[in-house]
């Protein structure tokens, strides 16, 4: 019994950027030698030495080194034979974090290399893979466990083609039946849904975190996150605000919006409130109490005003700031449900404004 799943997700529609730089399809691993021609770039590229490059002057793809502690960054963990970067090669800038065969639930390894008219051939150690061909499939699997199917994952890619194909397999050795889920780790419709619900936090670069929970006799409720609404009679919040960084930029000032406006109170900055900030990955992490007069809506934007992106982010984003923007948080404080106090700020069309 074989299971095949395609990944169609991963298919860029590419077409109208194709030209004639379309190039043989290659494998290669990344090395101090290889790094310059072939680690894409973009703000989530997450490639290291030692990963694999797949490219053919249309495409190109990272698939993290198959070993268990490859982490692509703080966040997205145990990335080993995962795909951590895709992007077009006429403007390269990555922005996956990673693509998990099966949802990662198996470790996978090192299985070896299929090509279709080889040009270029070198594999006489690994970490020196180097491979051009019509079209070239790297292999892993993944240890085999008692009652359940062996798998093999395999990262195909042609010349000239505008996507890359994933194909999981899933196999039976035995006599018995298996159950055999399949599930990935990229879901789209979730990410709709949650868009649809404005469950969105707006960055550059900065991971920005923020929830808020209502303060009663009970307890604290459950907490809510940008683009959900909060009942909190009285008025009283507990807004938690985290913010986290890599280490060449810095998030430096956190500034909390009610209703639009800013809130001299609820503006932190390293030179105003040291204390609140913090020079390792995590440059904040604070929980801030509320008193809220009436319905509010709570934004909350961090910024590094005094950093760069740098050149991760490519020449045409390098010298922008690093800053995140939530959405905003729907506090009802009488119980009537959220109603926005029409404040016009300033000469902003806001809707509502006049009625």
């Amino acid at each position: 019994m074989k299971i095949r799943i395609h990944a169609p997700l991963l298919a860029l529609g590419l077409l109208p950027l194709l030209g004639s730089s379309a190039r043989s399809a290659e494998l290669v691993a990344l090395s101090p030698q290889t790094w310059e021609r072939y680690a894409p770039q973009g703000k989530e590229v997450d490639a290291i030495h030692g990963d694999f490059a797949r490219s053919n002057g249309v495409i190109s793809a990272v698939i993290a080194q198959p070993r268990r502690g490859r982490n692509a960054n703080m966040t997205v963990r145990e990335v080993g034979g995962c795909l951590i970067d895709l992007t077009v090669e006429k403007t390269s800038n990555d922005q996956l974090s990673a693509f998990y065969p099966g949802a990662g639930l198996r470790e996978l390894r090192f299985a070896g290399v299929d090509v279709e008219s080889p040009r270029t051939y070198e594999a006489a150690e690994l970490d020196r893979l180097f491979v051009q061909a019509r079209r070239v499939t790297l292999r892993l699997v993944a240890a085999p466990r008692e009652k359940e199917p062996d798998v093999e994952v395999a990262y195909s890619l042609e010349d000239g083609s505008s996507s890359l194909l994933v194909t999981s397999t899933s196999t039976n050795r035995g006599d018995a039946p298996i159950d055999v889920e399949l599930v990935d780790e990229i879901k789209p419709l979730d990410v709709l849904h949650a868009a649809e619900r404005g469950n969105l936090v707006m960055t550059t670069g900065p991971f920005l975190e923020v929830t808020l929970k209502a303060e009663g006799p009970s307890g604290p409720s459950t907490p809510a996150a940008p683009g959900d609404s909060l009942a909190a009679p009285g008025g009283k919040a507990l807004l938690h605000i985290r913010v986290q960084c890599p280490n060449w930029f810095d998030v430096d000032r956190v500034q909390v919006f009610l209703n639009g406006r800013l809130d001299e109170r609820l503006n932190f900055t390293r030179k105003t409130t040291p204390d609140h900030f913090a020079g390792s990955t995590m440059k904040f992490d604070q929980e801030i109490p509320l008193a809220l007069s009436g319905d509010t809506h709570v934004i909350v934007v961090a910024i590094g005003e005094h950093s760069k992106l740098g050149p991760v982010m490519g020449p045409d984003h390098a010298a922008d700031l690093p800053v995140a923007v939530s959405n905003p948080v729907f506090v009802d404080v009488d119980g009537h449900g959220f109603k926005a106090n029409g404040d016009p700020l300033g000469e902003l069309p806001v809707k509502g404004a006049n009625d």
